[in-house]
């Protein structure tokens, strides 16, 4: 693979969806023709739903994102008209994860069909990273067709924090970092309590518009999601110093747990509350979710000292079995190591990796002269 993909965007909400759709309007029509036609097969939503279905609940999706957050939606429907496709359904492949929780929650019982996406993902407190500042570390796992659209796209609005983003051609935002310090990520989960609402990337990018952890969280309670993700927010306090949370949330419920030391989460419910919510999965995907809980857990626990480095060791981590943090597609698992970032916080850095870390060079994303996000060349693996 070459670099990664990057465009910078400015201007109105609208101004920078129109140039980020026209920058990659034929990926963006793959992409979202791909999602779409994934949302009918019945492996991924587990039964499948008509496409009548999909498109009222996909109207009644976009209501509810006008409603919680018409800065978004506006980006959106610039992103929409700048490549040529149906604002619905850019929203739809925007949220594909979450949505699937909606549709199969309206079809109702159904047998366990494929996993809809992963990811492993950490937060490291400040003393145990070594040198004073906390770190994010997520890779990003999903259906191996995504992979090919990986982009990186950096936000400059005024007004606003500048924003840095890991994310797909056409998608607003889905793991990120702000030049306030602030990090957002997730991981995917699979409930039962799907409905319509809000989905995850425009929560994500909501958040990444404030400068604290607080504010941050301020954004993720007032949504009412449309299906569950594990969030994981690091950054600035409001009373000084950094902190960090992990929030299991589903449309019902939400669990948090505040960063002490490592806080590390993949793809199954670990509290009792969410855990009541969770679909049953299919067993090679429950034995890759908890094999890199464990292998990640276990890892970290070994080192005195974390730094980014070490993550990037992590992420990169295979198996025989081949359910390692970092993986190919399996029988049952159609899922892939996509991507993967590390975040400092306080130097303002993601270093961002296209496809398996394992083999895929290392990108450095940091705060340049203006005050936006930008490439800074490929990162050899020397530690800070």
């Amino acid at each position: 693979m070459a670099g990664i993909s990057w465009l910078s965007v400015d201007g109105s909400p609208y101004e920078a969806g129109l140039a980020h759709g026209r920058a990659w309007a034929e990926e963006i029509r793959v992409v979202t023709r791909e999602r779409m036609e994934l949302l009918s097969d019945p492996h991924w939503t587990q039964g499948g739903a008509p496409a009548a279905t999909i498109r009222r609940l996909g109207e009644a999706c976009l209501e509810a994102q006008e409603a919680y957050d018409p800065v978004m939606t506006e980006e959106l429907r610039g992103i929409a008209d700048g490549a040529g496709v149906d604002v619905v359904e850019a929203l739809i492949m925007n949220g594909f994860t979450d949505f699937v929780d909606a549709v199969f929650a309206e079809r109702g019982d159904a047998p366990v069909g494929d996993d809809s996406g992963g990811c492993t993902a950490a937060l490291v407190s400040q003393r145990r990273s070594g040198f004073g500042g906390p770190l994010f570390a997520q890779t990003w796992d999903m259906h191996p067709a995504a992979t090919p659209h990986v982009r990186m796209v950096s936000v400059e609005r005024a007004g606003e924090p500048s924003v840095v983003t890991f994310t797909l051609a056409g998608c607003v935002g889905m793991i990120g970092m702000n030049d306030a310090g602030l990090c957002v990520g997730i991981n995917n989960i699979l409930v039962t309590d799907g409905r319509v609402g809000v989905t995850w990337v425009f929560v994500v990018r909501a958040m990444l518009r404030q400068r604290t952890v607080e504010a941050a969280m301020a954004e993720l309670d007032r949504a009412e999601l449309c299906g569950a993700h594990n969030y994981l927010v690091l950054g600035p306090s409001a009373g000084g110093g950094w902190s960090g949370c992990n929030v299991e949330a589903t449309p019902s419920r939400r669990v948090v747990t505040e960063l002490e030391d490592v806080l590390l989460h993949t793809n199954h419910c670990l509290d009792p509350g969410t855990l009541a919510m969770q679909r049953p999965k299919h067993p090679m995907a429950l034995a890759c979710t908890k094999t890199r809980l464990r292998d990640a857990t276990a890892y970290l626990e070994q080192q005195s000292i974390i730094e980014p480095v070490t993550l990037r060791e992590m992420l990169a981590m295979r198996r025989a079995d081949g359910l390692g943090v970092c993986h190919d597609p399996m029988e049952g698992y159609n899922v892939e190591t996509s991507g993967a970032v590390v975040m400092d916080p306080v130097a303002k850095m993601m270093w961002a990796c296209w496809g398996r870390p394992d083999v895929q060079p290392w990108e450095l994303f940091g705060v340049d002269d203006s005050g936006g996000f930008s490439p800074q060349g490929v990162e050899k693996e020397t530690r800070r």
